[in-house]
């Protein structure tokens, strides 16, 4: 089932109801957000699609039972759609959640399923806590390539000889040193939502909504940001005057590096 949404005065979507569910855990969607759906005849608030079902109807008179109204000063919760009694809800930044959907929900936030800010909303990492990141990358970067570097040419120089020596150790050194970089970015990515740079920062890469990156997603990051390098590290400065500190392969990919909730 995919979903589309209105936000800012523009139509998003689709997401599938996982992440719908994620946009609402976060703040960014709320009991009033327009949603829309195949096989709906037009835009609802998220209140009225998720309302709770009316009850069967009663067998021994045959009669449709009405719903009963929900309680004064009532609240939705952000997980199952349902309506409950102010007291009986708990508020997470901006995600209400019922008491049968708060196990599940801290699972999520403990897993780095949601990652926000103090008000449930995503804190973008500043260019200067990025660029920290990004120094102790290098330098374990830097730490490998020596290590591979000796290893070829202890491997290289007792099999070539002349002029043709430094011209294969050049091309052995450069596909070691992408195959490193492309490697190391798509690992801990994919598995950490960050490298060890970010984890001293306590940075994260994340989608738009908060969710954690794919390993696809993670390997086409570390491509595209090859191509920040290529033009004169220009696209690492980006975040500099961007609404939401985005580099060039953050754009180019849909990513975001957001502070990590403690």
């Amino acid at each position: 089932m995919k979903w589309y949404y209105v936000l800012g005065g523009e139509q998003k979507g689709p997401v599938s109801e996982g992440e719908l569910q994620s946009l609402v855990a976060l703040g960014t969607l709320t009991s009033m957000t327009l949603v829309w759906r195949e096989g709906m005849a037009n835009w609802q608030s998220l209140a009225e699609v998720r309302k709770p079902a009316e009850p069967p109807v009663a067998a021994a008179a045959g009669l449709q039972l009405s719903a009963a109204a929900p309680p004064a000063g009532g609240r939705l919760c952000s997980q199952c759609g349902r309506t409950f009694p102010a007291d009986h809800v708990l508020q997470f930044g901006l995600a209400t959640v019922c008491a049968e959907c708060k196990p599940a929900y801290l699972q999520r936030v403990r897993e780095g399923g949601l990652v926000g800010g103090p008000a449930g909303q995503l804190q973008y990492a500043n260019w200067g806590i990025r660029f920290a990141a990004k120094f102790i990358d290098g330098l374990i970067g830097a730490a490998a390539g020596i290590v591979v570097q000796i290893g070829l040419a202890a491997l290289m120089q007792p099999r070539q000889e002349g002029v043709f020596f430094p011209l294969a150790y050049i091309g052995a050194s450069f596909g070691s040193g992408l195959a490193i970089q492309v490697g190391f970015q798509t690992f801990f990515l994919g598995r950490f939502g960050a490298t060890p740079g970010k984890m001293v920062c306590k940075l994260k890469v994340v989608t738009p909504e908060g969710s954690p990156v794919t390993y696809m997603t993670a390997f086409g990051r570390s491509f595209a940001e090859i191509l920040s390098q290529m033009i004169c590290y220009i696209g690492y400065l980006m975040p500099l005057w961007d609404t939401e500190h985005r580099a060039l392969h953050d754009r180019i990919c849909n990513t975001r590096v957001v502070v990590r909730p403690d």
